[in-house]
């Protein structure tokens, strides 16, 4: 095979390689819900989606809330803003706190579906009417601070609950923005393509030059 060939062939073999590679780097954490805390610009702002299957959980009455806020201390956060009336489960397990804010962080702004969960308490909150396995998302902003401010400590801290089939988890993970969606990767692989082909055309261009 002609020299500038197996070359060609090295090329197109290592940018697939590359292009494989990027979606594995981003590939999001695996869990029903995942909620991202992070600093953008001068704001924190938290935001979760998922679904949840409340089989192997315990209702527990309704929520007695009506702010979203976080408190680090007892690894409690609720979105929303709640409403009264809506329903608490128990049986969660996992880490008791993510930070030293023994305060009540009231947020800025709240929108999207109610959730709220408490490590402490191991429990969760969820919207009026959740129907088990629905898609539900939202979004807390705290202005003009930080998460030290909010005595939030950077890290991954997972909640789960139930046995299989029915089993289920949560991830919180802290001064972590959130990675793109999965039907977002082969795009991403198809970009890497699409920078690194011209690169292999003027490549072989210049060495079919050199040989001419």
């Amino acid at each position: 095979m002609h020299r500038t060939a197996i070359q060609a062939l090295h090329i197109v073999r290592h940018i697939f390689r590359w292009a494989w590679f990027v979606p594995l780097c981003v590939l999001p954490v695996h869990a029903d819900v995942v909620a991202y805390i992070y600093q953008s610009g001068p704001n924190v702002v938290s935001s979760y989606s998922g679904t949840i299957d409340v089989t192997s959980l315990a209702a527990d009455g309704n929520v007695h809330v009506n702010s979203a806020f976080i408190e680090g201390d007892d690894a409690t956060e609720v979105f929303g803003p709640p409403t009264s009336g809506d329903p608490l489960y128990l049986g969660i397990t996992g880490p008791t706190d993510f930070g030293d804010g023994a305060f009540t962080a009231l947020a800025s702004s709240s929108t999207g579906d109610t959730f709220g969960y408490s490590g402490l308490g191991q429990l969760l909150v969820l919207p009026t009417g959740y129907v088990s396995g629905s898609f539900i998302s939202g979004t807390d902003t705290w202005d003009d601070t930080t998460l030290t401010g909010l005595g939030l400590t950077s890290g991954t801290y997972t909640y789960t609950w139930g046995t299989e089939p029915f089993n289920g988890s949560f991830t919180v993970k802290i001064g972590t923005a959130p990675v793109p969606e999965p039907s977002s990767l082969g795009l991403m692989s198809l970009a890497v393509l699409a920078m690194a082909f011209p690169l292999l055309r003027d490549r072989l261009q210049r060495r079919c030059s050199k040989k001419a």
